[in-house]
């Protein structure tokens, strides 16, 4: 039978009409429980024989719900998705069709079945008897995405457990993970899976989006001066779309370094552009007697930020930055393009300045703390940003090469993409090279390895000054990792769940 595809909800009530669901099957998974009915008691009485140690009496609430009916192999109005076969094969078992955001419809071309899902609708249709092992496998997966939402990881890996602890093998297709298993079994470890496996994220670390999207967010440069101070006036009094559903205490705290900020705040103060997080943050330090340890610690508890947060140096310096042509400009907001224009000539060196010394250029220092961080650091990079006022300021203090060169873990260089105003006239292999010169002028004996092993591009989407010179990187002894970043959400963008892939895959 040809079915007519319009929404979700109405494809499942048409595949549906006519079956009897008088077969039942109840399951339970850890503190999943699934109701499966079947229009058929052959089918049933296979899912309950497969699933015979996790049957229970179906008294409680489902958390799921599936209906599974026999039926000629459907077919439908619309044309669907082909999914590309895997690596070395050619022929197509599978296509699909997205219905909405998080429903899917998926017809198995060889057997004929389909499957539709999203929301509270799970429906399994088709030749079902000759292929019970495809409706098992989809009650596992609907299990699974039920686990996923919970905040489950769900990794490509075998699994063994030994005196309590579980230990993952990951790896490709065919890598061998199930022969690396059974080894493993045979020398008194016990046996989890030999492809899939799910591990809970931390969930003693909940995180709060709300705090982070008001730390993220920017005024507008269009609006009046006017309405954006009535916008900051209102994230006073909490009654901002963006502060109104922050918990108490946090939205009470974020007030109060509001409310300072606006007190402490110049008369002729720009609002436009600025960045609420910088806002609340420089309240935070100028309160706190101007030592940026205590509000990056409030701060980071608030965000719930994983791991540690330091600033490099915990004193009230400046950058400055000697041009091409000589030219000394003093002080991050001269130099970033962001707030006067773009500079026109390249940077020759950026360096620190004490203006309470009539501005000389000093050296300063990296606190024994921060030098243990780094040292233990699983992995260091370099991230994209402004080029000399975000990456390269925070490598200036003496100590800063020489720990990185004592860690043996991976370090990463990501090239910023669009437009940077610092890197004028610098290609991605001027970068690397400045940003090596950054880390052996306090490491002079520090090999290129120690300092940077990896430099991540994306040469079919990204935007960079010049097409990247992967050969050029290379004849350094430097790994270029090319691949996907971009995305369209993200583009012309890095887009961070991408880069985040990857980086955790160096790790």
């Amino acid at each position: 039978m040809k079915f007519h595809i319009q929404d979700l909800s109405r494809l499942s009530s048409d595949m549906l009409q006519g079956a009897l669901l008088e077969h039942h099957v109840y399951l339970c998974f850890e503190d999943c429980r699934i109701n499966v009915h079947c229009s058929h008691k052959e089918l049933a009485d296979n899912l309950i024989h497969y699933f015979s140690p996790f049957l229970t009496d179906g008294s409680e609430m489902p958390d799921i719900t599936i209906q599974a009916i026999i039926s000629e192999p459907p077919e439908f109005d619309r044309r669907l998705q082909v999914k590309t076969p895997d690596l070395g094969k050619i022929k197509i078992k599978e296509e699909w069709l997205d219905l909405a955001p998080n429903s899917r419809l998926v017809h198995k071309r060889l057997t004929g079945m389909a499957f539709v899902f999203g929301g509270d609708i799970n429906l399994a249709a088709g030749p079902c008897l000759e292929n019970a092992n495809q409706v098992i496998n989809f009650i596992n997966n609907r299990f699974i995405a039920w686990k996923l939402n919970q905040g489950y990881l769900l990794g490509h890996a075998a699994g063994v457990t030994y005196k309590g602890k579980g230990m993952a093998i990951a790896g490709f297709s065919g890598m061998g993970k199930s022969t690396l298993a059974l080894h493993l079994m045979s020398r008194g470890t016990s046996f989890v899976s030999n492809d899939r496996l799910m591990a809970l994220a931390d969930q003693t670390l909940h995180g709060n989006p709300s705090i982070f999207r008001l730390f993220a967010h920017r005024f507008s440069k269009e609006e009046s001066q006017a309405n954006l101070f009535s916008d900051l006036e209102k994230m006073i009094a909490g009654k901002h779309c963006l502060v109104v559903h922050i918990p108490d205490p946090m939205r009470k705290i974020i007030r109060h370094h509001l409310l300072r900020f606006q007190e402490l705040m110049p008369a002729d103060f720009d609002l436009h552009g600025a960045s609420i997080g910088n806002l609340i943050l420089t309240a935070g330090f100028l309160e706190n007697r101007r030592h940026p340890d205590l509000v990056i610690y409030t701060f980071s508890k608030l965000v719930e930020v994983r791991g540690v947060v330091r600033p490099v140096i915990n004193e009230n310096y400046h950058l400055a930055v000697e041009l091409e042509d000589g030219r000394i400009i003093e002080g991050q907001h001269q130099i970033t393009g962001k707030e006067v224009k773009p500079l026109t000539v390249p940077v020759k060196r950026l360096f620190i300045i004490d203006r309470e010394k009539n501005g000389r250029e000093i050296t300063v220092c990296i606190r024994n703390k921060v030098k243990e961080l780094i040292c233990n650091a699983e992995l260091i990079c370099y991230p994209m940003g402004s080029f000399y006022t975000s990456l390269l300021a925070t490598l200036l203090p003496k100590g800063i090469g020489a720990a990185i060169s004592q860690n043996s873990c991976p370090k990463v260089f990501i090239p910023s993409m669009g437009f940077d105003p610092e890197t004028i006239g610098m290609t991605v292999m001027d970068q690397v090279l400045a940003l090596l010169a950054t880390l052996q002028k306090n490491a002079p004996d520090s090999g290129v390895g120690e300092l940077l092993n990896f430099v991540i591009i994306d040469s079919k989407r990204g935007t960079y000054n010049t097409k990247p010179d992967k050969r050029e990187i290379r004849a350094l002894g430097i790994e270029v990792i090319d691949m996907s970043l971009v995305s369209k959400k993200s583009k012309p963008l890095i887009d961070s769940m991408l880069l985040l892939d990857i980086l955790l895959s160096l790790a």
